[in-house]
This record gives structure tokens, sequence and C-alpha cells, in this order.
């Protein structure tokens, strides 16, 4: 990402005064709007404890604010504003109050445009007033974006000191379509460094924390195994508690029913795992991406997509739909020409979705997940079952061949994206490199003989699929796949994490549904027993540090993972295996 001018002061100087014009801007609308944010650290210094969705917001925002930001149901929230009920206006403050509260306590946003928010509400509410008809299917709807996603006249540097002051000139075509369909944009989150790494932490806006244990992360992008060095200063001065990623620290915090967030290994399902909420990720090319900032521009193997987060499991159709029914195709040119498939979410061809066969993946043959894992997939396998659906053992073949190809892709170009980026401002890389042979550069012609490689790998792995059609019972191949988001609970700040769980997806182009199971409970997670040995450095790492105590709370999600471009029916398939959850008793996160 080019620089907007030349770097001329220190990069820790050009950095601190970005993080404090962007605290200074929340913290002058929380005055203006009488958010008493000394109160709020006065209760959460009294109630000491790594898990801040437990703190009692009564008396910090208003009865009104906490009934608007805790109605989790999307389609009921959304019948209130288009029946007047609420209105668009007082719908949004509460969600702008509450955003800066969960940052206050997260550090999960970099920019906002409240003033900007609350006037498009203003402008809805009048037009339902004049015309007594909503403005699109997501009318009122507060929806956060990912600081890469472009929005006119609003910083976006993507946590790169060199960018500091690149203000976008346009609105991204996703923000176009988003604002046409009735959304009201309002703030963006935070990412980390280079969009490729397990962490969110970046040399700007600082390190976002896990809401629901402080003392861990929420994940990131994924692709390579790197150590994060520590915080190179401090983010929040002397009230720094516990610092996570994009949107999902801000969802579960009720800042936002809806964020949008990228994924090209994982960005989007492993904040949301770790986060106890909804994502999905979509196929290539069915969520238009024009007009988006991005690291690794020009690298088209592997496709970042967009896709939606939610603490509402409706929240992924309404995101999905509403933009696939506003014709992306005619405004990006690498969307497909597809639109929204009703018969194929009400699966039609898979029986009605009565009897429903699920794959069942435990282990990637290189390193076992953590011990909440198994619980959580138990739990989803006998939810399942007691409503009727099949579920069987599944594995993938030879999954470390997949991601050698992977992490091979991502640094073809020998990082050199990454160290140009970071070299504008003479910024640290905070994360490590990836791990890739020599680490350099591959050829044109080494990198076609990679691509070559990776659709034999794809095909070795379709072809398994198929031959499943005959142990499913229902005469189907498998209808999806479940399995860990991570093979480790959202992990302590400063640790690689080990994404390859999500890669996979990337690779194959699986369209997956992400959704919460359990949380972490020292009495029913503990440690598993040692194995005679370990098949990796990475395995006996995640298994020896696994600690029930330091990660209780820890949200532990699982993903569903299905063929390419079935995206409706995955939408589909995963509201049922969390009905069945529901039912069979699930917590609510």
């Amino acid at each position: 990402m080019p620089s907007s001018k030349p770097i001329q002061a220190s990069w820790q100087t050009l950095a601190e005064g970005r993080k404090d014009a962007s605290t200074q801007a929340m913290h002058a609308f929380a005055r203006a709007q009488g958010l008493d944010l000394y109160a709020l650290h006065d209760r959460l210094a009294s109630n000491p404890g790594r898990n801040v969705t437990h703190l009692s917001l009564e008396g910090i925002l208003s009865n009104k604010d906490l009934q608007i930001t805790e109605t989790v149901n999307l389609d009921e929230l959304l019948r209130k504003l288009r029946e007047g009920e609420w209105s668009s206006e007082e719908v949004t403050a509460a969600f702008c109050r509450r955003a800066v509260v969960a940052h206050e306590l997260t550090n999960c946003l970099t920019e906002t445009f409240f003033d900007r928010a609350l006037a498009r509400a203003r402008e809805l509410d009048q037009i339902l007033k004049k015309t007594g008809k909503p403005v699109g299917p997501l009318h009122g709807l507060c929806i956060s974006l990912k600081d890469q996603i472009d929005v006119e006249g609003v910083e976006l540097n993507m946590g790169y000191v060199g960018a500091i002051g690149n203000i976008s000139k346009q609105n991204a075509v996703l923000v176009d379509i988003l604002l046409k369909a009735g959304a009201v944009l309002y703030c963006k989150t935070n990412i980390p460094q280079t969009l490729m790494a397990g962490e969110t932490v970046n040399n700007v806006y600082g390190r976002t924390v896990n809401p629901h244990n402080g003392d861990l992360t929420c994940g990131g992008s994924s692709g390579g195994e790197g150590e994060c060095d520590e915080p190179l200063y401090p983010w929040f001065g002397q009230h720094s508690h516990h610092v996570q990623k994009i949107s999902g620290a801000l969802i579960a915090m009720r800042g936002s029913p809806l964020g949008v967030g990228t994924d090209i290994g994982g960005s989007i399902r492993i904040p949301a795992g770790f986060n106890g909420i909804y994502g999905f990720k979509p196929s290539y090319n069915r969520i238009p991406y024009q007009g988006a900032t991005n690291s690794m521009v020009g690298f088209e193997a592997i496709p970042s997509v967009a896709g939606p987060m939610s603490s509402s499991i409706a929240g992924l159709k309404l995101f999905v739909k509403a933009v696939v029914e506003a014709e992306p195709w005619r405004v990006d040119p690498y969307v497909t020409y597809r639109p929204w498939q009703d018969e194929l979410y009400q699966l039609k061809d898979y029986a009605g979705g009565n009897k429903l066969c699920f794959g069942l993946w435990r282990d990637d043959g290189h390193c076992r997940p953590a011990a909440p894992y198994a619980r959580a997939l138990d739990k989803t396998k006998k939810a399942l079952e007691a409503g009727g659906h099949t579920v069987i053992d599944w594995s993938f073949d030879d999954a470390l061949e997949g991601l050698k190809i992977l992490v091979d892709l991502y640094a073809a170009d020998g990082e050199k994206g990454f160290d140009i980026a970071c070299a504008e401002s003479g910024e640290p890389r905070i994360f490590g490199r990836m791990n890739r042979g020599d680490g350099k550069e591959l050829t044109a012609s080494q990198y076609w003989e990679l691509c070559a490689r990776r659709k034999v790998y794809v095909k070795s792995q379709l072809d398994a699929w198929e031959a499943t059609s005959s142990i499913t019972g229902t005469g189907r191949p498998l209808d999806a796949i479940i399995g860990p988001v991570s093979c480790h609970a959202p992990e302590v700040h400063g640790v690689a994490a080990w994404g390859w769980y999500t890669g996979l997806a990337n690779l194959h182009d699986y369209p997956v549904g992400l959704f919460p199971v359990i949380q972490v409970d020292p009495k029913l997670d503990p440690s598993a027993p040692a194995p005679a040995s370990y098949r990796s450095a990475t395995e006996k790492r995640i298994q020896e540090t696994y600690d029930p105590v330091l990660y209780e709370d820890a949200p532990i999600g699982l993903q569903c993972m299905g063929r390419k471009g079935q995206d409706e029916a995955i939408l589909r398939m995963t509201e049922i295996i969390d009905a069945a959850l529901r039912k069979a008793g699930k917590a609510n996160l």
C-alpha cells in the first residue's frame, strides 16, 4: 500500500499521532453524548477479571441503549426499524455509544465516523416517514467494517505507519451496495500488520484483546508461524487492561450487530470462533471486493473474500442475500453472475435437509487440537444425531501437503510486499516471516509449478469427497464437513497461531459457516494425557501449553465446510447445526 506523503517524522511519532487523533475523536463523541468513560473505568477497576463481557453497563449506557444493542435477533431489530418502533437515529446512536465502550475495553476500533452515521440515520427516518417504505432490506442496520474497506473521506492506513494520512477517495463497491440496501456505516475495526497474522496488532492502533478473556487473542489471518514481539508502545496508557481482531471483539461486546470482514486464510472464521459469534466465508467472487484496499495486491491464486460476522446466525444469510440481490456483477468485474439460489438454500438437492450426513474432521494429521475441541465436536455430533442426522468420521488425505502448497503460494514473492510497506516509514515488522523453504522469491516457472501442484492436490481431495457416497447412507457424498476452527483455543498474546484448520477451505474454495459451541471450562476441559510422542513441534507446543485455567471462558467455535459454490446450502446447514445445538441445550455465548 503506497504512502500518502514523504515520511519525515519518526515512525513512532507518526503512529502515536494517528492513534491519539483516533482516540480523541471517540472521546469527543463520548463527551458530547454524555457517556461517562471515567465511570466505566472505575467500574472496571472495581470488578477485576479477564472477562469484560460480564461487566455491567447499567448506568453507563441508558436502559434503551442496552435494550437496542442487546437485541441479538437481527430480524427483530430490522422489523422494529421498518415499522418505526425504533428510529434509525436512536438505534445508530445506541450502537455508536456502545462501540466506544467496546473500544475502551478491547481496543477494537481504528477510525470512526459517528456524525456521518447519525446524519445518514436521520435521512433514513425522514424517508420512512415520508414514503412509509424502508430503504432496502438493511434499513437502519448498523454495520461495522474491517479497516481495509474503503469509505470515501475516511482514513485508511491498514495499520501501516507509512500509509498514515491516506484518505479513501471513493467507496468500495461493497460499501455502495450496503448503503443502497439501507445500512448505516459508522466505524472501522482493527487488523494485524500485513493482514497475514494470527493476532490483531499493528504499530498504528496497537493490540486488540479478547473480551471473554483479556489474556488471550482473537486470532487473525493464517499462513505461517511467526513469533510476535511485545507491544511497541502502550495502546491505552495507564488504563491498559486486556487487548483482539477485526469486527470480532466489537460484535462480541454488542458494539455492532453485524460486521464485514475478509478472509484469505481464516480472518473471518478465526476471530468469529475466538469471540463466540457467527461468521461466513463465501466462495471466491461471490461478494464484491472491488475498491477495497489490500495487502498482496495482484495475488489471485488464493483470493481474499469478504463476508459477514454477526452475533446472530440470521445475520449471515441477511448479509449475503442482500448483497447478492443487488447484482454486484454489474459493478465488480470479478463477481460471478449468480443470483440468490433459494432452492439451494432450501436444500432441495439434500432431501430438504431432513436427514443430512456430515463428516467430522477431528485432526489434520499434523497437530491434534487442544482438549476443548474434542468436547465441542462431541457435543455437536450428539446434537445432530438427536435431530435425525448422520455424523461419520472424516479426514483429509495428506493435509500437510495442502498446508505446504498454501504457505508457498502466500509467500511466493518472498514477502517483498510486506517489507516494502514497512520500509515506507522504517517501522519494524511485528510478526515473523512465513515458514517457506529458503524464503526467496519464486521465479515465474516455480510459481506455475506450484499452481499446477495445487490443482493436482485439490482434485485428489474432490475425488475422496465424492467417494463417500458409498458410506453416507443417503446416496450422496458427505453434505458438509464439520471441524475445528483451530487446533488451539484463543492463544495468549505474542504466540504464533496455527491456521491450517481454516486455510484448507481457502485452498479448495469451500464456503464455510462458523458457529459457536462452548467456552473453555477447567472442570470439563482438562489437559489431555501426553502421547508417547508428538508428530510435530507445533503439536508439542499446543498440547503442552494448554492450560484450562488460563484459557477459562475462551470461546470454541467450529466450521461447517461445503463444496465450492454451495454457499446458500452451507448457510442453511450452519443454521441447522446451530438449531440442533440450541435444542440440545447449548449455552448462549
